[in-house]
């Protein structure tokens, strides 16, 4: 059933746009043990099915809490690339645009997960990759949901609005910009990362 769904799907985007996908995304829990090798043989070459380091047994879903940020190969004979999802403060505004209660077990995973990751330093499991979208999206999220503080997993108490601040104010450039010397996704590019700071602090400023 699985291959027919996905031979069916792929055969349809093929018809509509002259081009069969390569790249495979498995709708929330889907991917499962015959995946690899059906998507090996339909021709794809990429998969993003795996959510580094969440555990989603909690909602009856698989655990790839033991999987990074790091691409690696997999598949039959090690021809599959996967490049495993992040969702962390992105998948909560997800969730909060899709209107979830704050009761509801993808909402507390979430949360669990980045109270346990809780950092203003690095983006979790990428470290200065992304860093700067990371903090945009960090803001944004905490913000919308209302949270004024992270508890961590021993017990500590983090305000996040404060560590945030100091944290861009710190790594704020001479002229008043802001830059990551990692270069990833364009971040190198001052224009975007003080574009991703300056929202950053606004969000951060807009429940004070």
């Amino acid at each position: 059933l699985e291959r027919a769904k996905l031979d069916a799907l792929a055969g349809r985007i093929a018809d509509s746009f002259s081009a069969r996908p390569v790249i495979h995304k498995a709708g929330r829990y889907g991917i499962g043990p015959a995946t690899p090798a059906i998507i090996a043989e339909l021709g794809f070459q990429i998969d993003l099915s795996i959510c580094a380091r969440f555990d989603g047994r909690r909602d009856g879903g698989p655990d790839h809490s033991a999987y990074g940020a790091d691409p690696f190969w997999f598949g039959p004979g090690g021809e599959l690339l996967e490049l495993p999802s992040t969702a962390g403060y992105a998948g909560l505004l997800a969730f909060i645009y899709a209107e979830l209660k704050p009761s509801d077990p993808r909402i507390t995973a979430v949360k669990e997960w980045l109270a346990a990751h809780y950092s203003v330093t690095e983006n979790p499991g990428m470290g200065a990759e992304g860093l700067y979208y990371y903090y945009h999206t960090m803001a944004k999220a905490l913000n919308l949901a209302g949270i004024q503080e992270i508890t961590r997993p021993d017990g500590t108490k983090a305000n996040w609005r404060l560590d945030l601040a100091k944290q861009l104010f710190n790594l704020q450039n001479i002229d008043g910009s802001w830059s990551n010397p990692n270069g990833r996704w364009m971040e190198k590019d001052p224009d975007l990362s003080t574009a991703y700071s300056v929202l950053a602090l606004e969000h951060l400023i807009r429940g004070l």
